[in-house]
């Protein structure tokens, strides 16, 4: 969900959302370097989450409007500690 895809470099979500998006907002529209959020629904809520876990330092708040949570799941249980703390 929203990861750099191996097989074909043209794909590289992960990285657009991170890094080239926040980056060229900041530049041109004068966005923060730092300290977003993200959030979604659905399944863009999940993937909301996830970006976050994975890049504390560009988002510092995460919403998910229902989306689907598996706290099982261990980055997400770890993600879910850390956000109630």
């Amino acid at each position: 969900l929203y990861t750099n895809w191996e097989q074909d470099g043209g794909r590289q979500w992960e990285t657009f959302l991170a890094d080239e998006l926040p980056n060229w907002l900041a530049a041109n529209k004068g966005l923060a370097p730092d300290g977003h959020a993200i959030v979604g629904a659905a399944l863009g809520g999940t993937g909301a989450l996830t970006m976050a876990t994975f890049h504390p330092n560009r988002y510092r708040f995460a919403g998910s409007l229902s989306g689907f949570l598996n706290p099982s799941n261990t980055y997400t249980n770890g993600a879910i500690t850390a956000g109630l703390a």
